[in-house]
């Protein structure tokens, strides 16, 4: 299990960073930009327990009442400079991994704000989260203004698929379905051997079965 855990972690910004997201990809005037539904749809599809938050800020301010000044704080997801300009701030963990993002507020100009309004501040928060995404790799080739690489998705062992194996879609299904946590570590294991057997790879009708066989496995252990 552990040594299936590095090799995992191993190839997690390879196949992110190979999957093709030109087909949802955003032109704005000059800039391009990547949706970011489709963004956190894409990771989570590959890797379920990925998670992320919004930094909170505590902000100070003075107030007026009845000609007294009063100082009060309150939380806000945004951060200020020294200039005024705001920042949000995304964080994303993703197997145990976790990398933060700092990103401008920006208006429709994709100019930096002082004084932003709720709709800007959870545009930046959307842009702020698929940008760490792309740390992770996803899209990553966007942001450097590069086509996609000629590249082909692998299994999480870095093997491609010959023609007639179990597919890279297959491979992800089934590697979420033996992390169940009906199964036990020892089943886990046993199942991981199955899926990669070497030098021969079980075909996509036999990828098939065993995802079924899994789904039925885990649906009978949670009716006992």
């Amino acid at each position: 299990m552990q040594e299936a855990t590095k090799i995992e972690n191993v190839n997690d910004f390879e196949r992110l960073y190979k999957v093709n997201v030109n087909d949802f990809k955003e032109k704005k005037g000059r800039f391009t930009y990547l949706s970011w539904a489709f963004a956190l749809a894409e990771v989570k599809k590959r890797h379920p327990d990925t998670s992320w938050k919004v930094t909170k800020f505590k902000e100070k301010s003075v107030v007026a009442v009845d000609g007294n000044m009063f100082e009060t704080e309150r939380t806000v997801p945004f951060m200020r400079d020294s200039q005024g300009f705001t920042f949000v701030e995304v964080k994303v963990m993703i197997n145990g991994l976790e990398l933060p993002e700092v990103f401008p507020v920006l208006d429709n100009r994709n100019k930096s704000v002082k004084n932003p309004d709720s709709f800007e501040v959870n545009k930046a928060i959307k842009r702020a989260l698929t940008k760490c995404f792309a740390n992770f790799g996803l899209g990553l080739y966007i942001y450097a203004g590069e086509d996609l690489p000629e590249l082909q998705e692998t299994r999480i062992d870095g093997s491609v698929p010959k023609q007639g194996e179990g597919t890279v879609e297959q491979y992800l299904k089934m590697d979420r379905l033996i992390r169940n946590v009906m199964f036990s570590d020892e089943e886990t294991k046993e199942y991981k051997d199955w899926m990669y057997k070497g030098d021969k790879y079980p075909s996509m009708e036999e990828c098939d079965r065993q995802i079924k066989i899994l789904q039925e496995e885990i649906k009978e252990r949670k009716n006992k």
